[in-house]
């Protein structure tokens, strides 16, 4: 791995010098193909593009783990299982890390109650 020194000196040999990479290679004592991907390739520190999360990764398996405890947690809405762990986030927000984490909910069917007449049928059933 190059020092940043001799990347810049690299660098600037061919831009101001306009030295080629076998005179750069042999003067430096640097293999060609070092020399190329340096020019090629310089490293420069990139940012990172567009807004950074609000919910990071470890943020959203905490509020999973929270979500998952047990049956009255599971029931909870989003909101107040932030509020739990200690997290300022809209509804959606928190929709949306759910989600990312691969949890769902699912609203439960409520099954109606027999009434007298299928009760009796299933009794006559029985018999």
């Amino acid at each position: 791995r190059l020092s940043y020194r001799q990347r810049v000196e690299i660098l600037t040999l061919r831009t101001y010098a306009g030295w080629g990479y076998t005179r750069i290679s042999t003067s430096l004592q640097i293999p060609r193909s070092t020399v190329r991907r340096t020019i090629l390739h310089p490293e420069t520190p990139r940012h990172p593009r567009g807004r950074p999360p609000i919910l990071d990764t470890p943020k959203r398996q905490r509020l999973v783990r929270r979500a998952t405890i047990d049956a009255f947690h599971r029931r909870l809405p989003y909101t107040d299982i932030a509020f739990l762990e200690g997290i300022n986030a809209c509804r959606r927000t928190l929709v949306h890390a759910f989600e990312k984490e691969a949890y769902f909910r699912r609203i439960a069917a409520e099954k109606p109650l027999l009434t007298e007449k299928q009760r009796a049928d299933r009794l006559a059933w029985t018999k």
